[in-house]
């Protein structure tokens, strides 16, 4: 039986360039919605953004007092100074441990995955 080679396309420099603008006009366009809500609801956000391809994570927050490091104490019910500001966090208002709730997103916002219904339409033609 003849072996068949499969070629891989390399992305075109073009497309490259296209898939790198949109992630960072993607991520601009988050980060002026998180400010937008911050500022109308009085909340404090923080953003943290995995880039799988660089291995590499980006914290942006709304409020300097509010990072990943004061929410750590928060949760263990202690202050922890801060080092962008230099000095001790003043978001610690009560001795009481804030809730904390975990949630994916796809369970909050109703979003069709593209790899499903690619799937989906598959079996529907095999069946077919």
């Amino acid at each position: 039986m003849p072996q068949i080679r499969a070629s891989i396309k390399e992305p075109s420099s073009s497309n490259t360039t296209n898939l790198i603008n949109a992630k960072y006009r993607r991520t601009k366009n988050l980060v002026k919605k998180t400010i937008e809500i911050s500022n109308q609801c009085d909340l404090d956000f923080i953003l943290l953004v995995y880039d799988k391809k660089f291995n590499r994570f980006r914290e942006i927050y709304t409020n300097p007092e509010l990072t990943l490091e004061q929410v750590d104490g928060m949760m263990k019910g202690r202050i922890v100074p801060n080092r962008a500001a230099g000095i001790a966090s003043n978001i610690k208002t009560s001795t009481k441990i804030p809730k904390y709730k975990k949630e994916h997103a796809r369970e909050i916002v109703q979003v069709e995955d593209r790899a499903n219904n690619n799937e989906e339409a598959g079996q529907k033609l095999s069946n077919n």
